[in-house]
């Protein structure tokens, strides 16, 4: 499978100057592809609050990862050697890693995928495992299978770059961070959904070291000077990903469950155009923009 990463952009908006509108008419036909839009995304809105308010029962059939794929992306150990097998070069960097030798694989597989198993019970999602898959396919009237297909853990180094004009001089400071992303494949079964075609969608999510400071003039000599504080992440921090990946992908794949409900609703194929979101802190339904699976083509 091609490995594709997630790529976060602020979501700028586009202003539009629309030419003056000389007729009535042109007038109306605006007004009147507004209403529709807005009526359709309240409609659907509409259609979200009742499948959260209704308690639908929801079955997921919840496949249990089997390996985890460690890779670290600091590879200047091994660049510069020549003439190095695959095996030699997948050893070095493992072994010159900073976390990814010292995490036990089927223990992270297992902090994740229980984690993930818990954080959908909280949305009354009722969830079967692989010895109950018998008692599963009985319960087809709102089902779902989720093949968490490919797990990875990646260690590399970010950049952060402080910085600050003063005077019109720029100041700034280079921080090199560790840092660990844990990337999640899933493989997703609709069993009685319009289509019936499996679905790829990505996530990852991320830890590093963390930098807090300002830039501040020196009294005494007048330097600008950066003052911060550091904290290193631990293998702590990288297992507390599993948790926090979980938490996350359990409320994408609430999401998804509650916009296929709108789209069987609306008698289409798919809710891909005004995708919601459901906000388990605030108890309130979004728009999901980039809180949401990636879905690979």
């Amino acid at each position: 499978m091609i490995k594709k990463l997630l790529n976060y952009r602020s979501n700028k908006l586009k202003y539009t100057a629309f030419p003056f509108v000389n007729s009535i008419g042109s007038l109306y036909c605006f007004f009147i592809i507004s209403f529709v839009i807005l009526s359709s995304c309240s409609a659907e809105r509409k259609l979200a609050e009742e499948f959260i308010n209704s308690g639908k029962p929801v079955s997921i059939f919840l496949i249990k990862p089997t390996n985890l794929i460690n890779t670290n992306l600091k590879t200047e150990i091994v660049d510069t050697i020549k003439n190095i097998d695959q095996y030699t070069k997948d050893s070095l960097l493992i072994n010159s890693s900073i976390f990814l030798k010292n995490i036990i694989d089927s223990l992270f597989l297992n902090e994740y995928y229980f984690a993930l198993k818990n954080s959908l019970a909280e949305y009354s999602i009722s969830v079967y495992t692989d010895s109950e898959s018998d008692k599963f396919f009985k319960d087809t009237t709102n089902a779902y299978i989720f093949n968490l297909a490919q797990n990875e853990v990646e260690e590399y180094i970010m950049t952060y770059s402080p910085s600050v004009e003063v005077d019109t001089t720029l100041y700034f400071r280079n921080f090199f961070l560790n840092a660990v992303n844990f990337n999640n494949w899933l493989e997703v079964t609709e069993l009685n959904g319009y289509d019936k075609k499996m679905k790829v969608f990505y996530i990852s999510q991320y830890a590093s070291d963390d930098i807090q400071g300002r830039f501040t003039r020196d009294f005494f000599t007048g330097e600008i000077e950066y003052y911060y504080s550091e904290y290193k992440i631990d293998l702590k921090d990288v297992y507390n990903l599993t948790y926090y990946s979980a938490e996350v992908n359990a409320n994408y794949i609430f999401d998804y469950i509650m916009n296929c409900y709108i789209a069987k609703k609306m008698n289409r194929a798919d809710n891909d155009k005004n995708y919601f979101h459901f906000d388990p802190v605030k108890k309130r339904i979004v728009r999901a923009n980039e809180k949401r699976f990636e879905l690979l083509k």
